[in-house]
């Protein structure tokens, strides 16, 4: 978890290098795909929040490949070793109560994993946002970010 903490090369690259790694035929047709799909969730959010579909679409598709990789690090002892390490502990110390409280409510499991920094579900969305944020987009009363595509929109 540190040693991917310390070696973010993404923040070295200009804009045109990170869009042109980041962008692929496969995130474009599945977008594409995935507009259609969800067309009447989409709208929703743009009407709710005034996000456009696109604008959501692409940064699913950034952040998981619209779900398909979620990360497989512990996302709790991830949080707790950025939270003790000297580098940036004032981000990741308040992730801690809030994932233990998405923990206790049954909305995550222990074990829950994503990425190494913590990040949960198929936008990537750290614990704080996910419990202050999240959306229930299906209305089954649970806001479920890792497996609700109508959740994932919404929120």
């Amino acid at each position: 978890v540190l040693a991917r903490d310390r070696a973010q090369g993404v923040f070295t690259q200009t804009f045109t290098e990170f869009s042109n790694r980041m962008i692929s035929a496969y995130r474009l047709k599945q977008g594409g795909a995935n507009l259609k799909k969800y067309a009447d969730v989409f709208a929703r959010a743009d009407q709710e929040f005034g996000v456009q579909a696109p604008v959501i679409a692409a940064f699913w598709a950034l952040e998981t490949d619209f779900g398909a990789v979620q990360g497989d690090f512990h996302t709790l002892s991830a949080l707790v070793t950025l939270s003790h390490d000297c580098r940036r502990p004032q981000l990741f110390r308040p992730q801690l109560v809030p994932l233990l409280t998405l923990i206790d409510r049954g909305v995550l499991p222990a074990d829950v994993t994503g990425a190494w920094a913590g990040e949960i579900g198929q936008t990537q969305i750290l614990p704080t946002d996910y419990l202050a944020r999240g959306v229930d987009g299906d209305g089954d009363g649970i806001v479920d970010l890792r497996h609700s595509v109508p959740d994932v929109i919404m929120t």
